[in-house]
């Protein structure tokens, strides 16, 4: 007989130690979600089990061949067991799940999103696998379900949601904006090297530790939640860049000179037919151009690029000459200018051409179309870049530039042709800066240092991953803050991933509605359902609404209390709906 006092309540410890204590034959139906004995393992919604110490298969099938023992023992007759396994270990899960009871289905829950993976080499992944088995013959209720369910990801409200703190920086179409003000629409960079939409937004407070993350190659951080997820390079050989392992960790567990991966961007190449100096000037564009305009002498102007360059730099000019001759240069006369000249391009449409690829004045960028060129024309376009805002420095490239859009996007160009890119951010706002007796407005700037990829003085490396290539910050610092205050989060279309400035990081939640999909499928009103790995509590949420009374299990502190708080507000609002029907 179960002790009443267990009932609706998620208990503190090791999962296996409380199952020993309860009766043989006691409980209706367990829907669980072990650990996989991978780096990273989703649990029930957000919260998320870490592999058993030493990310040792063989330590999880120790825990697993106990815990499907236990799981027998205090199953009654006739029911049903659904358990989650990844693909690369449900060979396993089936030897060891046959040793006790009857396996009936591998149930594909279609999450109707692609996950991450080796792009080029694998489909994406879209699904989950479940082994849904019986102790004896277990009934099933209602229609009979298909081993092939769709159900979309929920919307989260947990607090033990993976989220990031106010202010931080999430990678954009536009470059890197605030996650306080991203909306749903908004195109982030994510793990398939694409830029892809926000299909949902999260607030919610929490009071917990926050972990800052700072890596090389940028004096920018992150802040995170100690369970929300980066992609992690993990060395084996500590002198062997290439030996390693890419998993998903939590940032409460990312260690020092761990490497986080930015993945190097895939984008489909189109040939627009324009050569090399044409995409050389547009970059040089970016650098240094702006619009001419003749609206004052038409009604219908026209506008052209125009450059503002040193006349020193009469090279550029013969060089642009070569795919356009009308060029005008006309040098500068205002004071503290006179050795500046303003170069304009009289061709017809070649000034919304730039403004397609680059954007105009302060909203200047760098496109979705330029990062779609060829090899070549991307190469052209950097050169001519730095062809405007660059300087060598002790054998490298430094470009500086006031646009956090520009600075923000130039990496992923560079990374795409094969350099590599850090950037730091300063501020001179309370420094005067005068040039010719003239002040000069200062601000944030930012300065990049490019070089080649093969280069070993540029604190950026790059590895191959399942035939993908990656760019890795090595961390360099880790602090463990205490935090109150609220926190956000995003979901993505295609890939539940975004690119933070130090790295890629992932979110994927399960529903609570699979997880009644198999309760009601699998058990009557009243019956007991049990979770010996409760995480966040989604088990026992999904129990609740459908009106079964559970007992569950959590190793970890914090996440017991948020599993315990969702599963205790649940009772509460089911209470409270009910009693509007009571006269």
């Amino acid at each position: 007989m179960i002790n009443s006092n267990l009932i609706n309540k998620v208990h503190l410890g090791d999962c296996i130690s409380f199952m020993n204590t309860l009766p043989n034959e006691s409980i209706d139906l367990i829907v669980t979600d072990p650990p996989y004995g991978m780096s990273y393992v989703m649990n029930h919604i957000s919260i998320k089990h870490d592999a058993i110490a030493g990310d040792d298969f063989e330590d999880t099938k120790i825990l697993l061949e106990k815990y499907f023992n236990e799981c027998f023992r205090i199953m009654k007759p006739n029911t049903a067991i659904y358990s989650f396994c990844s693909w690369h270990k449900v060979g396993w899960f089936q030897q060891e799940m046959e040793k006790h009871f009857q396996l009936k289905n591998l149930i594909v829950w279609n999450k109707n999103t692609h996950g991450v993976g080796d792009l080029k080499g694998s489909y994406g992944p879209k699904h989950e696998l479940v082994w849904f088995a019986h102790k004896g013959r277990s009934l099933l209720r209602g229609n009979r379900p298909v081993d092939v369910i769709d159900c979309v990801k929920e919307n989260s409200i947990e607090i033990g949601h993976p989220c990031l703190t106010p202010g931080e920086l999430v990678l954009t179409d536009d470059g890197f904006r605030i996650i306080d003000d991203l909306k749903i629409g908004d195109l982030v960079y994510s793990e398939n090297g694409k830029f892809n939409k926000i299909t949902e937004k999260y607030s919610w407070p929490c009071k917990d530790y926050v972990y800052k993350i700072k890596v090389e190659g940028t004096n920018k951080t992150t802040t995170a939640t100690g369970n929300h997820p980066f992609f992690v390079w993990r060395l084996e050989n500590k002198s062997k860049l290439d030996m390693g392992t890419a998993n998903w960790v939590n940032a409460e567990n990312i260690q020092l000179n761990d490497y986080i991966l930015t993945p190097v961007s895939t984008f489909s190449e189109i040939n627009n037919g324009k050569s090399d100096i044409w995409w050389w000037t547009a970059g040089l564009w970016l650098a240094e151009g702006s619009i001419l305009s003749n609206e004052k002498t038409r009604k219908k102007p026209n506008i052209y690029p125009s450059f503002s360059l040193n006349i020193e730099e009469m090279d550029f000019v013969e060089k642009i000459k070569q795919e356009f001759p009308n060029v005008g240069v006309y040098p500068r006369k205002e004071i503290g200018r006179e050795n500046s000249m303003e170069v304009v391009i009289f061709e017809k449409d070649l000034a919304d051409q730039f403004i397609k690829l680059c954007g105009r004045a302060k909203n200047k960028k760098i496109s979705i179309d330029v990062l779609s060129a060829t090899k070549n024309q991307k190469q052209s376009f950097l050169n001519g870049f730095i062809a405007g805002d660059g300087c060598m420095v002790r054998g490298k490239y430094q470009i500086k530039t006031s646009s956090k859009k520009i600075a923000s996007l130039l990496p992923l160009l560079a990374e795409s042709i094969g350099m590599r890119m850090s950037v730091y951010e300063f501020d001179d706002s309370n420094r005067n800066v005068f040039i010719n007796g003239r002040k000069i407005k200062t601000g944030i700037y930012y300065s990049l240092y490019l070089d080649k990829i093969n280069s070993k003085k540029n604190k950026i490396r790059f590895i191959t991953h399942n035939n993908k290539l990656y760019s890795l910050r090595k961390v360099k610092e880790i602090q463990k803050i205490t935090y109150d205050n609220i926190v956000y989060n995003i979901s993505v279309d295609e890939s539940e991933t975004f690119q933070t400035c130090v790295g890629m990081s992932h979110n994927t939640p399960k529903p609570v509605d699979l997880l009644k999909i198999f309760i009601e499928a699998s058990s009557n009103e009243n019956d007991i359902i049990f979770d010996g790995f409760s995480g966040s509590g989604s088990t026992g949420v999904a129990a609740i609404q459908s009106n079964r009374l559970f007992i569950g299990s959590e190793l970890e502190e914090k996440y017991h209390s948020i599993a315990q708080k969702r599963i205790d507000d649940e009772i509460y609002a089911m209470n409270n709906m009910n009693s509007l029907f009571e006269f």
